[in-house]
């Protein structure tokens, strides 16, 4: 459960990121676009904010490549070990759920044989006697 609320901190900082990175884009193209300069200036500058934004979305993407690697190599290495560890506890495991059932059997049979049908205490007496 730990490993999830981080790998859901990872995705909100990610997802925290990448809206940046886009809402800067958009501001920096918006204030290129409305300010006066002449055309050649105004091209060179949305070239540069272009290369920008697709420099910081390349390196964001590393960065969530670098995250998810090590979120799979963490899972990789604890499955590896629970694999690893299933024959060595395998006969232990096996042996805890036969003496549970041998002692559920045995609970069951016990209160079979004491029920008031089993062990003849019940008494077919006539209408309107009681038991003494």
């Amino acid at each position: 459960m730990h490993s999830m609320k981080t790998t859901n901190a990872y995705k909100a900082t990610n997802d925290r990121l990448f809206y940046l990175a886009i809402g800067g884009g958009i501001g920096a193209a918006l204030a290129l676009l409305f300010a006066p300069k002449p055309g050649n200036e105004l091209r060179s500058d949305i070239s540069e904010v272009t290369r920008k934004g697709y420099d910081q979305t390349v390196d964001l993407a590393m960065q969530v490549r670098d995250k998810t690697n090590g979120v799979f190599r963490s899972l990789k290495g604890t499955a590896e070990q629970l694999y690893e560890n299933v024959p060595d506890e395998l006969p232990s495991i096996v042996a805890a759920g036969e003496d549970l059932a041998h002692k559920a059997r045995q609970a069951a049979e016990n209160a079979a044989s004491s029920s008031p049908e089993r062990s003849g205490s019940r008494s077919h007496q006539g209408p309107g006697r009681r038991r003494a």
